[in-house]
């Protein structure tokens, strides 16, 4: 059965520096080592890492987990498991009693290197300020026997956590906390609107046959609609077949009246061409009517 290591052992384990790097004696309890808070955290209105200590001085008191939100943050020591060794973490009591929940696993298992990281949920309706150096989870430290090494030599450890995640930092870029305010305005508008149903049911407290005489009368209006449309419709119709028939009749009159005026012109033109011809046979006829009586009148004077 896996040994605990409690009192002198535990404190060994913190002075030594190999397992708790970082760590305090006087977080050290009779069974357990309390990992604190570093300054470093993840807030979705910061959107990336960031560090309190960074901070200008007028901004590192106002660090809070909003009530509704999660916030990422890191334990300030590091942990160097060996094989035979795991860890059991419990969320801090007094986180709890300010209504802060510390979401993440709660075993490490052995030959785990590296820091802790927890999500810490607020489910108060006050803010809860973060501040480094605070008790985060309690740890009690596991010492596997011989017999129960079988295996471990085969085990892959889990990855080592030294800073936050890149996938993480995304998803908390684009994170929107829900506070109660909100929902607790949710459920007031639910409440106004079901109040408002009730009221509209007292006033017009409608019977089953009524309701299905309504029903059919909106049935009766709709079938009636349908009949206009369609009415109407096939009247578009006809009114367009109609203008159609009436395009092609004033074209077919406009071909007609075309050649008829071809024809008419041809025709008047060849009388102006016999018009002509006949005005010109008769003044030459005139001309040589006029030669011979002015030859014949010369000719007698001379006589």
């Amino acid at each position: 059965m896996a040994k605990t290591l409690t009192g002198d052992l535990l404190k060994n384990i913190v002075d030594d520096g190999a397992i708790i790097q970082d760590g305090s004696i006087i977080n050290c309890g009779a069974i357990k080592y309390d990992f604190v808070l570093s300054d470093d955290f993840l807030k979705a209105d910061y959107g990336v890492p960031t560090k309190i200590s960074e901070l200008e001085p007028e901004k590192r008191s106002n660090v809070i987990v909003s009530p509704g939100e999660v916030v990422y943050v890191l334990s300030k020591e590091t942990v160097s498991l060996p094989k035979n060794m795991f860890m059991h973490l419990s969320a801090n009591r007094g986180m709890s009693e300010y209504g802060i929940l510390t979401l993440g696993g709660f075993a490490v298992d052995p030959s785990y290197t590296g820091r802790l990281m927890f999500g810490l949920y607020n489910y108060s309706s006050t803010p809860f300020k973060l501040m480094p150096g605070k008790k985060l989870v309690g740890a009690v430290f596991y010492e596997l026997e011989e017999n129960e090494l079988q295996g471990i030599d085969n085990y892959d450890p889990p990855e080592a956590i030294e800073n936050f995640p890149p996938r993480l930092i995304s998803i908390i870029s684009q994170y929107s906390p829900t506070g109660l305010s909100t929902l607790e305005d949710s459920v007031n508008t639910i409440k106004i609107q079901m109040e408002l149903i009730k009221k509209d049911i007292r006033e017009h407290s409608y019977s089953i046959d009524e309701i299905r005489k309504l029903v059919k009368q909106a049935r009766e209006d709709l079938e009636e609609n349908n009949r206009i449309v369609k009415e109407l419709s096939n009247s578009v119709q006809q009114l367009n077949e109609g203008l159609k028939a009436e395009v092609d009749l004033r074209k077919n009159i406009q071909i007609e009246l075309d050649k008829k005026l071809a024809e008419n012109t041809n025709e008047i033109n060849n009388k102006l061409k016999f018009v002509k011809g006949a005005l010109w046979l008769a003044t030459a006829f005139a001309s040589v009517v006029v030669t011979l009586l002015i030859t014949w009148i010369g000719g007698w004077l001379n006589f």
